[in-house]
């Protein structure tokens, strides 16, 4: 994503914005609920480790835009009267066609299982796991060295509706299904794509004098991974203010061969004083994909 603003005087080269995390309180994407309070459900071992064979219960779930996972949990108890704790990993499988694509292993973390014959949740927080939108297996899974079991109860309220067990040889979607309702919860923060705009295209320094009644208009840029055709104008806003209902034809703003999208908010509704040097534009596509972009601005007193 690249875009410059050319001067034959100063040469000044403009804010290239790149997107980033928009702060938020990570959401549940999943939410199943506990299994049952009591041992039973599905048992994982490493049966053969010789062979490196392992176990795995896995569930599906769908992202319908870019995510940065922050949580993951399973309801899950050990099985070992020998040991305090076992281990299990949980991992992020890419989809194989309604069943994990056990050769796209994307994410992988051991979690450790304390409670004996009790289940509980355990889990992963504070992770940083980033997804695009699409479809994905969540696997809790024992891996070598670890041999002791793991169990998984069913019976959670709001069960996953795609499972599937692995047991070192074959993939099965909906293993008993008398057995599935594994307690899951997954979380996670939405991330903003990337993208650039530009705040009075074809000025420069972006002047903006806030006791003007006026308008001020921000070009939204296209680029090979970002369509402006697709904002979604009421989302948009600038500054706190949002996009007025003038303006709008797709034009090309920076002779890229791309059609951009220029947008105009009222300067009495922007959210801006004589101190700052930065102004943000928010908003998302119509298919709800979030984004942010920022530009420089020169407040005129």
């Amino acid at each position: 994503m690249k875009f410059s603003k050319l001067f034959s005087q100063s040469m000044f080269l403009a804010i290239m914005i790149l997107l980033h995390i928009v702060p938020a309180n990570a959401d549940y994407i999943v939410d199943t609920g506990p299994g049952l309070n009591e041992r039973g459900g599905s048992a994982l071992y490493n049966t053969t480790p010789v062979n490196g064979d392992f176990q795995f219960l896995a569930v599906e779930f769908f992202l319908d835009r870019t995510y940065t996972l922050t949580d993951l949990e399973g309801w899950i108890y050990h099985e070992d009267p020998q040991n305090q704790s076992s281990h299990i990993n949980f991992i992020i499988y890419g989809d194989g066609g309604n069943i994990p694509d056990v050769n796209n292993e994307l994410y992988n973390q051991i979690v450790t299982v304390s409670s004996y014959f009790a289940p509980q949740w355990h889990g992963l927080t504070g992770l940083n796991w980033t997804l695009s939108s699409g479809e994905y297996w969540l696997a809790f899974e024992v891996r070598q060295p670890e041999l002791l079991g793991n169990a998984m109860p069913p019976g959670a309220p709001n069960p996953q509706p795609n499972s599937a067990y692995y047991n070192g040889g074959n993939l099965d979607v909906g293993y008993l299904p008398e057995s599935l309702g594994y307690g899951v919860r997954i979380q996670g923060t939405v991330v903003s794509e990337q993208v650039s705009i530009d705040i009075k295209p074809g000025s420069f320094p972006n002047s903006i004098n806030l006791k003007s009644k006026g308008n001020v208009p921000v070009a939204i840029l296209s680029s090979p991974t970002f369509d402006a055709s697709t904002v979604d104008w009421g989302t948009v806003e600038f500054a706190g203010a949002p996009a007025l209902s003038i303006g709008g034809s797709p034009e090309d703003v920076n002779s890229d061969g791309l059609l951009d999208l220029v947008l105009h908010f009222s300067t009495q509704s922007l959210n801006l004083t004589s101190g700052d040097t930065e102004a943000c534009l928010t908003g998302k596509t119509l298919s709800g994909q979030e984004f942010k972009g920022c530009d420089s601005v020169n407040i005129v007193k």
